[in-house]
């Protein structure tokens, strides 16, 4: 699905029930009782992806579309990784802050969040050598680190109500960002997000 779909007739919610409700995927309408799941991969409709809607409309058209898809993927009954939080479309959409927070509250230590002000160009920061890497997808942890270390980095993730996340840790095993948004890339994560969707 595209921001162009939300833009063609055919879209129906059904008052919640998915025998009632249609969408449009890749300009075909489509019951939504077919969708056997989702995966969100983005944060908002950005104006940018509005080509087809006239410049001075863009952003407001893209705020309402954003809107409705919080809705939309709310209201949907098959998995969806991950569900909307507030004002995003997938995910609580937690600022670097916000999860070194809320890592301390399954036991995790973060590092030191440092944002420059300047109008100067920033440097590009580096990741450190000897970090690790844990994906979690669902209630399964996947990459390095100890047994405990899973269990808290599954532990943040339901916290933040975000069944697909990937954390970074420093090799001191303390939080240096997330990623709510990881790429599938390892056939063992991809197997577990294809049966996290599919209700498997």
């Amino acid at each position: 699905m595209t921001p162009s779909d939300l833009s063609r007739r055919g879209w129906v919610l059904g008052n919640g029930s998915c025998d009632l409700a249609h969408c449009v995927v890749d300009g075909q309408i489509r019951s939504c009782r077919d969708i056997s799941g989702v995966l969100v991969r983005a944060t908002h409709v950005a104006p940018e992806d509005l080509g087809h809607i006239v410049e001075p409309e863009r952003r407001y058209v893209a705020t309402e579309m954003t809107a409705f898809l919080i809705h939309w993927l709310t209201q949907l009954a098959c998995p969806v990784l991950n569900r909307p939080g507030a004002a995003c479309l997938g995910g609580p959409g937690w600022h670097p802050e916000h999860w070194a927070v809320m890592a301390t509250r399954v036991g995790l230590e973060a590092r030191p969040v440092q944002r420059q002000v300047d109008f100067e160009p920033a440097e590009t920061v580096t990741t450190s050598e000897g970090t690790r890497a844990v994906t979690i997808v669902g209630e399964r942890a996947f990459g390095d680190g100890s047994l405990p270390l899973h269990e808290k980095a599954i532990a943040l993730a339901r916290l933040a109500h975000t069944d697909l996340v990937r954390f970074v840790f420093g090799g001191d095993q303390r939080l240096v960002r997330a990623d709510p948004f990881p790429l599938p890339n390892d056939p063992e994560i991809e197997q577990a997000v294809l049966a996290t969707l599919t209700g498997q």
